[in-house]
């Protein structure tokens, strides 16, 4: 792979730059070290006068070629520039030990969990991916204290024996993050390297402080209040380091709940520390080896004939240090060694024999009884070792050599009804002897019946080798799947009685068959609803508060009336059908202020779209955001409805649409909009009586745009009319007085009409610069239920990632709140604010159709110890299972959030109306 350094966006991840080596895109000293006891970091040396280093800050995030395939992902956490070289030095560690705050994993006990299961709880809600486990024990295992997420995975993994690897893979320029679990780093077939042909360089470190010959090792207490102690001694060990005859000796107590642990398990225990103690006394550096690509875990042979004896060392690699983009050799730290000199390897057997007068004999008849020998009974096919007891009088075994002196299973014996045979794998018997399920690699899974004992077996349910399945019963669950990226092509077929299919859906043809259909509310994004308002014109009401005469607004009400008015334009847009002839209007309260961006898109069929003042002698609504009205083959209308631009570009933008805007004002932003009105590409407007002010342009034409313009007023910086690129603006009466001139013509535009430029009132203030307070709501964010005691729920499989609502069952009543945390009310608290809105998304539970779901504020940043305080105000609004979108919350809230009362969003419907809302949701406040 060639060297290169990926910049990812630090929300989306999704990556953003490189130093590739193209161009100045370069880096120099750049070194990888990564160890197997957690240590995992990388700087490298940039320019600083590149694009690229702007992006360098403390936390950026950026990926590296991994050592053997794929990425490793890193996180900076210092800079250092170099001014009088114009360079800059970063330093990383690896992207993993954030795992401890993305995650923080509650005090528990986990009884019987597979490695898997406790991954998907330091990963739930994170966005690591559970990869390859080498695993399928299982374990239980108690945390008395609260722990990050990867502290979580590392005492579960040593309690597995497993090692973790983290690994990213970038796919469709999107990044994924994985977590293996192997039983063992590194290549397994091993490598021998010998002194002076494949090592440039071999350092010998002995740690003379971790030298130890003996361990006591004391076992848990048991119920009684007794503990085992047993001492366990490592001959080599002593032969090497024993200091005038004596043992070294250290204590061992297993980590353990097995109170009842026996004495021979607590000196297995004790033998295999006091070996991990003694394998940690040497370590071994090597440079410049040639080792193939060794890897970290690689199993390693070091052979040095220069030593007298020669000296052999076993080793895994720990530790390697390689630098990208030069060819400067790698740097292994060779550790875990048990070192043997070659006699000592030929000798070993006679040494032991010597110092305690131990012999073996090998024979198929029993020897005479004697103190320090091992017989080797060869009677069998495999030897067993046996020793003499003198009070049985008898040779007896080592260890056992039948499974069932050990606890273990007989082939062909029943337990409790399970048995194994070599023909037919698991069998299981009912007691009544009718039913029998039977698990083998030839037939598969499978359970036979039978009506009597006299009858033959009959399959009710199998799997096969293929991963059919055949089944005589009843299928019920929570979901199904078929198909997918790593299956075949699903296919869902449903027949009747006489085998004839009734209904089909076939992946593979893409064929979805049902010759009759019955759905109560069809959605789909492919198919345009059609109206015809000729006769009646279709009227939808929207306003932002309630008054004299209007009733309290929501996007759940009809709109109908205005005794049921809906909040926001968008809603009443996507109400409207896509294809219609006729007229439709949207009547906008008179007086009232709306605070959205307003997209009119993709309306056909012939028809007019009116969005208008609902009492045009009065006071003009007033938008408080911008318009883009795009691609419509139907006649657009904008009549008598203000707009206080809070885009920087245009107030009202249209493209690909006939329509005309008229009797209202346009005025820019404090930061000077660009243009009042944009007519681009295709677009063709009447603009009549419009007041334009605060803006550098009245109106400009691009592309092909035609404008028409008449009777309109107001004060422009720069130019009342712009014509770019073969567009064209006509029209007469009066227009507004520009700062610089009256028209500017570029690249073929015309400006063809006859107008008086006169001057005009003066003009209102700029619209003050808006500004947008945007947060994700905090993990805590939850499902507080009032039975059980009342309690926030914490389990994964109910509602620990839920915002719920209503009750469920004999359950609940549930309230639910998200927490934005201090910044959300120490920003905007003092403000002007113009609108709220929350995006959240509804999850499955519950009826399938809409619910209303009713939004409150809440006083609490974070989560209190019981229920949050909800606030009067309630905004409701219809979901369906899986919808996900903005709402705009009704100005009833403003005021508790601008006196700084209001903290958070939660939602609250009494026992009525359950519903399961994601955790995850965004709030954003527009304020001045």
């Amino acid at each position: 792979m060639q060297p290169k350094i990926i910049f990812l966006d630090s929300q989306s991840s999704i990556p953003i730059a490189e130093l590739n080596f193209e161009g100045e895109k370069t880096f120099t000293e750049a070194v990888h070290e990564q160890t197997e006891d957690g240590t995992n970091t990388f700087s490298f040396k940039m320019d600083d006068d590149i694009p690229e280093s702007a992006m360098v800050r403390k936390r950026v995030r950026f990926l590296i070629p991994a050592d053997r395939e794929g990425w490793q992902e890193f996180i900076c956490y210092d800079a250092v520039g170099q001014m009088s070289i114009r360079k800059k030095r970063v330093y990383a560690k690896g992207a993993e030990f954030e795992l401890n705050k993305l995650k923080n994993v509650p005090p528990a006990r986990h009884e019987g969990f597979t490695l898997r299961q406790y991954l998907g709880v330091a990963t739930s809600g994170t966005f690591y991916n559970i990869g390859l486990i080498e695993s399928s024990i299982i374990r239980t295992m108690t945390f008395d204290k609260h722990l990050g997420g990867l502290d979580f995975i590392s005492q579960v993994a040593t309690e597995f024996g497993v090692e973790l690897i983290f690994r990213v893979e970038v796919i469709q320029n999107r990044v994924y993050r994985f977590i293996d679990a192997v039983k063992k780093q590194g290549n397994q077939r091993g490598k021998e390297l010998e002194y002076g042909k494949d090592l440039m360089e071999f350092e010998h470190r002995t740690h003379t402080e971790r030298i130890v010959t003996g361990l006591i090792c004391i076992g848990p207490e048991r119920e009684d209040g007794s503990r085992y102690e047993v001492m366990v001694y490592d001959e080599d060990a002593y032969q090497r380091w024993n200091v005038d005859k004596l043992h070294l000796i250290e204590r061992y107590e297993p980590e353990t709940e097995d109170q009842n642990m026996s004495r021979a398990r607590l000196e297995q225990l004790g033998k295999m520390e006091l070996k991990k103690r003694i394998d940690a006394v040497d370590e071994y550096i090597v440079t410049d080896a040639v080792l193939e690509k060794g890897y970290l875990g690689d199993p390693i042979k070091v052979k040095n004939i220069k030593y007298n004896p020669p000296l052999y060392a076993e080793a895994r690699i720990l530790g390697v240090k390689r630098w990208l983009g030069t060819k400067k050799s790698r740097e292994h730290l060779i550790g875990n060694v048990v070192i043997r000199k070659q006699s000592e390897v030929r000798l070993a057997a006679r040494q032991i024999q010597q110092m305690y007068g131990y012999k073996q004999i090998k024979s198929p008849i029993p020897p005479p009884g004697q103190s320090n020998t091992t017989w080797l009974d060869t009677s069998k096919s495999i030897p067993v070792p046996k020793t003499f007891n003198f009070d049985t009088d008898l040779w007896e075994k080592y260890a056992p050599t039948d499974a069932e002196e050990i606890g273990g299973i007989k082939i062909g014996k029943q337990y409790n009804g399970v048995s194994f045979s070599p023909e037919r794998g698991v069998v299981s018997d009912r007691t009544d002897q009718l039913v029998e399920t039977y698990l083998n690699a030839t037939d598969g899974i499978g359970i036979n019946a039978r009506a009597s004992i006299s009858d033959v077996f009959k399959p009710v349910f199998y799997v096969n080798e293929s991963g059919d399945l055949i089944f005589a019963g009843v299928m019920r669950g929570a979901n199904a799947y078929f198909g997918g990226e790593d299956n075949k092509d699903g296919i869902f077929v449903v027949s009747g009685a006489d085998g004839i299919p009734v209904a089909e859906i076939n992946a593979a043809l893409g064929r979805y068959y049902f010759p009759q259909l019955d759905v109560g509310e069809l959605h789909a994004p492919n198919i345009v609803e059609y109206a015809d308002y000729r006769d009646e014109p279709l009227i939808i009401r929207v306003a932002a508060e309630s008054t004299s005469g209007i009733s309290e607004p929501s996007d759940d009400n009809t709109g109908e009336s205005w005794a049921s008015p809906l909040l926001t334009v968008n809603e009443a847009l996507r109400r409207v059908p896509l294809c219609f002839k006729g007229t439709v209007e949207i009547l906008w309260a008179y007086g009232q202020e709306f605070n959205e961006e307003i997209e009119v898109s993709g309306f056909t069929g012939g028809g007019t779209l009116v969005l208008r003042n609902s009492a045009p002698s009065t006071t003009n609504p007033t938008l408080n955001g911008s318009v883009n009205i795009l691609s419509n083959s139907n006649f657009i209308e904008w009549r008598d409805i203000d707009v206080n631009s809070t885009n920087d570009y245009a107030g009202i933008f249209c493209r690909g649409t006939q329509g005309k805007i008229l009797d209202c004002v346009i005025n820019g932003s404090t930061a000077n909009t660009t243009n009042a009105i944009n007519i681009n590409t295709g677009a063709d407007f009447e603009i009549i009586n419009v007041r334009m002010d605060n803006c550098k342009t009245a109106v400009r034409a691009s592309y092909g745009g035609g404008a028409y313009v008449s009777n309109c007023r107001g004060t422009i910086s720069e130019y009342a009319f712009i014509a770019f690129g073969h567009s064209v603006i006509a029209g007469a009466d009066t227009a507004p007085t520009a700062g610089i001139s009256n028209f500017l013509e570029i690249r073929g535009g015309q400006v063809t009409g006859t107008w008086s430029f006169p001057t005009p009132e003066p003009p209102p203030a700029p619209k003050p610069v808006t500004k947008k307070l945007t947060l994700s709501a905090r993990s805590d964010s939850g499902t507080w239920r009032s039975d059980f005691g009342g309690k926030w729920d914490m389990d994964p499989n109910n509602y620990l990632y839920a915002v719920t609502q209503g009750k469920y069952s004999a359950y609940g009543p549930f309230t639910g709140a998200w927490f934005f945390g201090s910044t959300l009310s120490s920003t905007v608290s003092g403000k002007t604010i113009k609108s709220i809105r929350v995006k959240a998304k509804r999850l499955s539970g519950g009826s399938g159709g809409f619910i209303s779901v009713k939004f409150r504020p809440h006083t609490s940043t974070t989560r209190p110890s019981g229920n949050v305080n909800f606030q009067s105000p309630i905004t409701s609004v219809g979901f369906s299972t899986g919808q996900e979108k903005w709402i705009t919350l009704s100005k009833s809230f403003h005021a508790g959030f601008e006196n700084g009362t209001y903290k958070g969003i939660g939602i609250s419907n009494g026992s009525s109306g359950y519903a399961k809302m994601s955790n995850k949701a965004t709030i954003e406040i527009t304020y001045e």
